[in-house]
């Protein structure tokens, strides 16, 4: 097929046509001599599917290094707190001297009395140092989380350590805190210093340890502070009947 005077020079000379042919048929033979001319080229006419499928693929975004929420360090604090009557005794060695390491550079008080309470119930020699050292730290908040994991450790240096809060803290909710705890010990020793809070001038702590030593004996003398004294002095004032003390709970 003719379309120019020369077809090795195609585009300029196209001006000769075959007389009596549809313009169709021109436009038709000029495709089929481009795509010959390109052979070469046929490959890149087909789609390249790994590229055109990039919106198949999630785009991961690199923020930097996860950073731990206070929230999620508390909870892990409880997750190990839960596990550890499953250690054995070398596993609570090695979380507990972790712990402490942890909690020597904290400097968030909320934080330092989250990992106290944690500490609470590894029975490590560690534990019990940093457990005894909390006791002097400079929030208060941090001093009742020591009396609160006092409390569960239980034993003569719990009585010991909790009465010398009671009777030497500055801060109220401190020696409240050390009052409710010693009704917890279970230690009849600790009776000794609630006999002392019962002589304080403020009626919350005569009341709170009013609680406790109605939990440490057992006795029911209601919230007679006056019968209280008596017995702690060494008295036996007589316990109210039980239709009495059902009365006054109306």
């Amino acid at each position: 097929m003719v379309l120019a005077s020369n077809s090795r020079h195609f585009g300029a000379n196209t001006t000769r046509m075959i007389p009596g042919w549809p313009i169709r048929w021109y436009s038709i033979g000029l495709c089929g001599l481009l795509l010959a001319s390109m052979p070469a080229c046929s490959s890149t006419l087909k789609p390249n599917w790994e590229k055109l499928a990039w919106w198949k693929k999630k785009e991961v975004v690199d923020t930097g290094p996860t950073i731990a929420t206070p929230q999620d360090r508390i909870n892990k604090l409880h997750q190990l707190a839960k596990l550890a009557p499953q250690r054995g005794p070398a596993q609570l060695e090695g979380e507990s001297q972790d712990l402490v390491q942890v909690l020597r550079k904290e400097e968030d008080p909320l934080m330092r009395a989250e990992i106290l309470r944690t500490l609470a119930v590894y029975p490590t020699e560690a534990a019990t140092k940093m457990l005894t050292a909390g006791l002097k730290d400079t929030d208060s908040d941090v001093r009742i989380a020591c009396c609160e994991a006092w409390s569960k450790r239980k034993g003569h240096d719990a009585t010991r350590l909790l009465s010398e809060m009671l009777t030497s803290d500055t801060n109220i909710d401190v020696r409240m805190a050390a009052a409710r705890a010693l009704g917890e010990t279970g230690d009849p020793t600790a009776t000794a210093a609630l006999a002392q809070a019962l002589e304080d001038h403020d009626p919350a702590m005569q009341y709170r340890a009013v609680q406790s030593l109605r939990k440490l004996t057992g006795k029911h003398y209601g919230d007679n502070v006056a019968v209280w004294r008596e017995y702690v002095k060494g008295n036996s004032p007589p316990e109210p009947s039980l239709t009495s003390r059902v009365k006054n709970w109306f």
